[in-house]
């Protein structure tokens, strides 16, 4: 019976960008069987190469490609690094925080730095920027809400939401009959 490590080499192909690619079962990561466990190909690569992973450390990838297995690709390091380089090389968009769970105030950053998290910035949002403009522009033209909220799928209080940011009244202003 071979090895895992003839099995793991026997699955790897090179590809044009020196990157180890696994050809099996991903997830997007490799998937080996070892010892009747699943793990991460490039775990195991790592492992064979350099020894065990100590607890609290992940493998990351300095190429971004999570089929990769080439351990001069690999290096360790904690869930923050991680994170950390996801955002600086723009693999990750910065997170949504719901109304419910938002810190009061401007203790979190939220408020002062909303532009950052509306429109396509928001990974919650159904609607491109494009979309947004033209719902507007549509709006603005006499269009109707409802008609909007079916166009676009998405609610109609979402509708008038967008058209407000904007600067776009929802609802005709009511006339006060007082004089």
């Amino acid at each position: 019976m071979e090895s895992a490590q003839q099995r793991l080499e026997s699955k790897l192909k090179q590809n044009d960008n020196g990157c180890l690619e696994w050809q099996r079962h991903r997830n997007p990561y490799g998937l080996i069987k070892v010892n009747g466990k699943m793990m991460g190909a490039h775990r195991l690569a790592w492992e064979i190469k350099n020894g065990e992973i100590p607890d609290g450390l992940f493998v990351l990838h300095k190429c971004d490609n999570p089929a990769c297995c080439n351990t001069d690709h690999l290096f360790l390091g904690s869930q923050k690094d991680n994170m950390q380089d996801a955002l600086k090389k723009g693999r990750m968009k910065l997170p949504y925080c719901p109304p419910e769970k938002k810190a009061r105030g401007t203790m979190n950053g939220m408020w002062i730095n909303r532009h950052k998290f509306t429109g396509s910035n928001n990974t919650n949002s159904k609607l491109s920027d494009d979309q947004r403009n033209e719902l507007c522009d549509l709006k603005r033209s006499g269009v109707t809400t409802k008609k909007l909220a079916h166009q676009f799928s998405i609610c109609e209080e979402q509708v008038l939401r967008i058209a407000r940011s904007r600067g776009i009244t929802g609802r005709p202003l009511k006339q006060t009959e007082k004089q």
